[in-house]
């Protein structure tokens, strides 16, 4: 079973579900990702509770619902720092990539 933390205390899923109120949460994802919450809960059991790119669990936020800008598709779930640094880089790959080949200073 997979345990995540909410409201500043780990909780397990089941539990959790039943009683923490996720009616606008819910809305937001179905509306914007086309998930629902049972389709939350079964990326993030099947990542391990853990963020898909550094595998850390999160720490005070739900992990972030990752999806291709291309096709609207959930990649799966990460962590705030894998998000923004994520989103970062499908914006700015040229450029990223172009730094990174690039020999070091002398």
């Amino acid at each position: 079973m997979v345990q995540y933390f909410i409201m500043g205390k780990w909780k397990h899923h089941k539990y959790a579900l039943s009683t923490v109120d996720m009616d606008q949460w819910e809305y937001h994802i179905l509306s914007t990702y086309g998930i629902s919450r049972q389709d939350y809960m079964q990326i993030l059991e099947a990542q391990g509770g853990r963020c898909d790119i550094c595998q850390r669990l999160p720490d005070k936020q739900r992990l972030h619902i990752d999806h291709s800008h291309r096709s609207g598709e959930v990649r799966g779930l990460l962590c705030s720092l894998c998000n923004r640094a994520l989103g970062w880089m499908e914006k700015h790959r040229e450029v990223a990539q172009k730094y990174l080949d690039r020999e070091p200073n002398p």
